[in-house]
């Protein structure tokens, strides 16, 4: 194991920006993790805990501390049923190649989050979802180290307390644990989840009725080939701006300034995407029609832009990006949405090295 210090982050992370780490390590096993964490203790730093960083804005001052990249492996089958396997993932395995394994094997319940980008560990943290499919489904337990006390925990699926993005792991236990192992229920029975528009477009094309797994996997391979650029090439972290889930008020606020602030043909449409995404109750409404309406797409502040194909997506056009253009990108669009519509959204990417006063400007700020 090899503590590394001033450690360029921008090379790390999927947006391919942010300033240096005062110290970074990556670690392969648990007694290497509880080494890393003493040295942390030892000399007072903060810890950063990093899988894939392809969910991260770093600022460009950086971080103040100890970044940990988790790089623990392994796919093992540890219950077979009937109908179903448990699956135990290390955290820094490569989730779209847990997925590849699962479709060749045959297992259903992670088809849909193909070709999502970073590794196993953030999968619970985010409770990460699309196209019809959540981790919190198939989620059965976790393995975890906690930062403080060096004990080793498993947290049942019931204790991780999912939600729409959320688990304890960015909520109320955010910062006091290390994901070490996620387990995974998958299906042997086919279980296709296909009521999503691109899917039952990408049917209607291909003149089918239902998809296999692999067909599944192709599918979404081109969806979100065409939809979000490579981070390889165009750096970026994927969806920046969470979906809206809106309650019966938040519904009469949308409905008002939609009326007020948009044609009759925006108006009609804003009725039709209402019914298509029910969910306990509320009204999921994506943040990407809303952008779009407010005439955001292609919006650019220094070299970051949003993507064209897909307005939830910010792009570090030329990879040399600032964090602060990133930011400043995401204040406007939160700015004017909500000017427009009423409607406040929320970052899908965690926000790392930035002050309280940053934070607050950009992210909760309305003025």
């Amino acid at each position: 194991m090899q503590i590394q210090s001033n450690y360029s982050l921008a090379d790390l992370t999927s947006f391919h920006l942010g300033g240096p780490a005062d110290f970074f390590v990556e670690v392969n096993t648990l007694a290497e993790l509880n080494e890393a964490i003493e040295f942390a203790k030892n000399k007072k730093l903060q810890i950063l805990i990093l899988g894939g960083a392809s969910n991260l804005i770093v600022s460009d001052q950086g971080f103040r501390g100890l970044v940990i990249q988790i790089n623990i492996l392994g796919i093992e089958i540890i219950d077979r049923q009937e109908n179903t396997v448990e699956v135990k993932v290390g955290a820094g395995e490569v989730w779209d190649q847990v997925v590849e394994w699962s479709v060749k094997a045959g297992y259903w319940g992670i088809e849909n989050l193909s070709f999502v980008p970073g590794r196993t560990g953030a999968v619970p943290v985010q409770n990460v979802g699309c196209y019809g499919q959540e981790a919190s489904e198939v989620v059965s337990k976790v393995d975890v180290l906690d930062i403080k006390t060096q004990e080793l925990k498993t947290l049942s699926r019931e204790e991780l307390n999912f939600g729409y993005r959320t688990s304890r792991f960015n909520q109320e236990s955010k910062n006091q644990f290390v994901i070490l192992h996620v387990y995974f229920v998958l299906s042997k029975a086919p279980k296709p989840i296909l009521n999503y528009v691109d899917l039952k477009k990408y049917m209607e094309t291909a003149h089918k009725t239902t998809l296999t797994l692999n067909e599944i996997r192709e599918a979404l391979g081109e969806i979100r080939g065409y939809k979000f650029p490579d981070y390889k090439k165009m750096g970026n972290d994927g969806s920046c701006f969470k979906n809206l889930l809106l309650d019966d008020s938040e519904v009469r606020i949308l409905d008002e300034n939609m009326q007020k602030n948009f044609s009759a043909d925006v108006f009609e449409k804003y009725q039709e995407i209402k019914k298509k995404f029910p969910v306990a109750g509320k009204v999921k409404m994506p943040v990407a029609f809303l952008v779009d309406i407010c005439g955001l797409k292609g919006r650019k502040v220094g070299d970051a832009q949003l993507w064209d194909r897909q307005p939830l997506v910010i792009v570090n056009t030329t990879n040399r990006a600032k964090s602060s253009d990133v930011a400043e990108l995401f204040r406007q669009v939160r700015q004017e949405v909500f000017a427009k519509t009423g409607m406040r959204l929320s970052s899908e990417p965690e926000w790392i090295g930035f002050t309280e006063h940053e934070l607050n400007h950009y992210l909760k700020s309305h003025e």
